[in-house]
């Protein structure tokens, strides 16, 4: 490679936008963004086969994804939790 090939070749990233890749405009990326609320955290937990399968039929009944059914749980258990809280003050 000659010089000038060389310096040609030098350009930032992968050389270029890829088919798929990136995010378009005002369109939201994965289950993280919501329409009003934007989830800046991940968490891994791990379940038995059962409770994943029980999760997934709720899901479905309620036609939302099972982070939805997880994040409405981690939600009233909060709520629940604070509630009990205030009343030992």
């Amino acid at each position: 490679m000659t010089k000038k090939e060389n310096e040609e070749k030098k350009t930032s990233g992968r050389g270029g936008a890829r088919p798929g890749s990136g995010s378009k405009p005002g369109v939201p990326r994965g289950p993280y963004k919501a329409q009003d609320e934007v989830y800046s955290h991940k968490l891994n937990v791990a379940i038995t086969e059962a409770d994943y399968e029980a999760l997934t039929a709720l899901a479905n009944e309620q036609g939302v994804r099972v982070s939805e059914i997880l994040r409405q749980a981690i939600a009233e258990y909060i709520k629940k939790s604070a509630k009990k809280t205030c009343k030992k003050s």
